[in-house]
């Protein structure tokens, strides 16, 4: 992981930030989200007491420009207690579904995972793009593509069947498994740049406008991803009805937060099985596809997840 520049003190704010976190995770705070968050609000706090620190080395920083690092650090921090199984993942995949779902030119695999990976570690530091980081890391956390897409491709139910009527290619079940990984990878910034681009609401329309010169941007990802990730964001307001942006919607909304046994229904259930329960009681509510959450119920039942 590599740090922001460096600069005097950056060392004291990188081990103030460390401590703090440590002492979070010691008062019962492992997710580290969560545990980031409260070293950065206590470090806030104490900002007095971080200009005493940088001042004993002979380090005076105005205001702004303190908390201005003390975020950037923050973010960082929290990237580097979580890349760990999506650097696995980046360092692993072969992304031979690049060729398979777009044709967007001979580039070398190393550039590839390099593009991939400065695409996500850019998240960190995008506040816009925070409501979708969290998910987008348990997904990998927890290796939940992995678990669901075999058991998908093992049975002829609506999302295999729904996934091959909508696909103009074919992909093997470890392709699946990387086309959409790659997809939670980019989708926070994908999100982040729609704002950027001054797109305030997000409905059908804009939809078909986010090409182009949008997707240009995550070159060489072939613009199919992009178009995915922006798709999903659809769901919530009933505008899309694809079974992947759908498939993408659903495990976002099912790891927004830590899985816990029993969390949404106060049962000793396992945390899929649990809120796929409510996400079937719920599922026109939250715009979700009834017979998608039904199929993940039936898998996650089996299973005992």
């Amino acid at each position: 992981m590599t740090f922001p520049r460096e600069y005097k003190g950056a060392s004291i704010l990188r081990s103030l930030i460390s401590r703090s976190f440590d002492f979070g995770v010691s008062s019962g705070s492992a997710d580290p989200f969560k545990g980031v968050l409260m070293a950065e609000k206590h470090l806030m706090g104490r900002i007095d007491m971080v200009k005493a620190a940088l001042a004993a080395k002979g380090i005076v920083y105005e205001h702004n420009l303190l908390i201005k690092l003390l975020n950037d650090e923050a973010s960082f921090f929290l990237a580097s207690k979580v890349m760990q199984p999506v650097n696995s993942f980046i360092d692993n995949c072969n992304f031979e579904f690049f060729n398979i779902i777009g044709n967007e030119g001979d580039f070398s695999l190393q550039f590839i995972r390099e593009k991939v990976y400065f695409i996500f570690r850019n998240t960190f530091s995008s506040s816009e793009s925070q409501i979708f980081l969290k998910s987008s890391c348990n997904i990998f956390r927890y290796s939940i593509i992995d678990k669901y897409v075999p058991e998908i491709e093992s049975i002829d139910g609506v999302i295999r069947s729904g996934l091959e009527k909508e696909a103009d290619y074919h992909l093997s079940a470890r392709n699946w498994i990387d086309f959409i990984k790659t997809i939670f990878l980019v989708r926070p910034m994908v999100f982040a740049k729609m704002l950027f681009r001054g797109r305030e609401s997000i409905d059908a329309e804009s939809s078909n406008s986010f090409s182009g010169q949008d997707s240009k941007e995550f070159s060489p990802l072939p613009p199919l991803i992009i178009e995915e990730a922006f798709k999903s964001f659809l769901c919530a307001d009933l505008f899309s009805s694809r079974i992947l942006s759908e498939l993408i919607y659903i495990f976002d909304m099912m790891y927004r937060i830590d899985p816990w046994p029993g969390e949404y229904t106060g049962a000793e259930e396992p945390h899929d099985k649990s809120w796929l329960t409510l996400a079937m009681i719920n599922s026109e509510f939250y715009g979700f596809d009834k017979k998608i959450i039904e199929e993940l119920f039936l898998i996650a039942e089996d299973k005992n997840w």
